[in-house]
Parts: C-alpha cells; structure tokens; sequence
C-alpha cells in the first residue's frame, strides 16, 4: 500500500527517492559499487563488509540478508514482484520466492486487510450490533 499524499511517510519516501536520484546522476561509472569508476572486487566488497560488520557488532548478518530485506521492503512498500525482480537482478520466479520472506506481520497485515472497513467485511460482533438495533 502506497502512503498518502501528504502524509509524513509520503514526503519521507519522495525525499529518499531523490536522494537516490542525486547520488545516481553523480556516480562515476555505470557500477553501483565502484572504487572511482572502476569496479570493485568481490574479494574487496567482502573485505569491507566483514570490517563494517564488525565495527557495528552485527558479525552473524550475511550480504544476502540486504536482498532478502530489500524485496520485502519493496513488496510491503507496493512495488510489483516483475519491477522487484528486475531490480535485484532475479530472472526467475522461483529465486524471488527463494529471497520474498513472507512474516508473521505480513500475515497479520493480510488478514487486516481481508476484515478492514474498506473491504465492505462486516465482523461478527458488528453484524450483532447491528442486529440488536434493528430488533
């Protein structure tokens, strides 16, 4: 579910989104990762990864925990699972399904939306309610 216009979240995710603009038009290079427009080794980007995980006490996070959070965090956010998959490089469904972890909050969330008001759900104890006031 998008936010609303206007609404504090809206402004927070338009304002991300053109932080993400500026810091792409201002890349050196076509790589997301680069050392001055050269590509960086694996070998590097692991090296600097174990060091700033060990600097922040969060030595048992993987690099792959960052696409697991990003699909979920573009699929709660309304993105589309093609757009998801094109933009974390998946081809296939059945590696979106590997990385789109699906939690107890999100099923909580669906079941929400399943009973919400805007559904048209009418839940039992209101159907009750209405009841006793139509007798």
């Amino acid at each position: 579910m998008l936010p609303r216009l206007g609404s504090a979240s809206a402004v927070q995710c338009w304002t991300q989104l053109e932080k993400f603009e500026e810091r792409w038009e201002a890349r050196n290079g076509p790589f997301v990762f680069h050392r001055d427009g050269e590509k960086i080794s694996y070998d590097s980007l692991e090296h600097a990864w174990g060091r700033a995980r060990k600097r922040t006490n969060l030595t048992d996070r993987l690099m792959h925990d960052l696409r697991r959070t990003a699909a979920r965090d573009f699929r709660r956010a309304g993105v589309s699972e093609g757009e998801i998959m094109k933009l974390c490089g998946w081809k296939t469904r059945a590696m979106f399904d590997r990385y789109n972890i699906i939690d107890e909050a999100d099923l909580a969330s669906a079941v929400g939306k399943r009973f919400s008001p805007a559904n048209g759900t009418v839940t039992a104890q209101e159907r009750a309610s209405r009841q006793g006031a139509a007798a």
